[in-house]
């Protein structure tokens, strides 16, 4: 992830990731896809938000 146009940082486990949506999502399905064996399992928690905290 942290190669990501998307990447923004990480802490405690978690990592932030921040832009267009386009390049959130597909960093996440890059992320899954590079994980690990086929026949392994895969959890991800995801808190999605847009245009918060806004800049006004």
């Amino acid at each position: 992830m942290r190669e990501s146009s998307a990447f923004h940082k990480t802490k405690n486990f978690c990592t932030r990731l921040r832009g267009d949506a386009g390049a959130v999502f597909e960093t996440l399905r890059q992320a899954l896809l590079r994980f690990g064996p086929a026949e392994g399992h895969v959890t991800i928690d995801i808190t999605a938000s847009a245009n918060s905290p806004s800049l006004a």
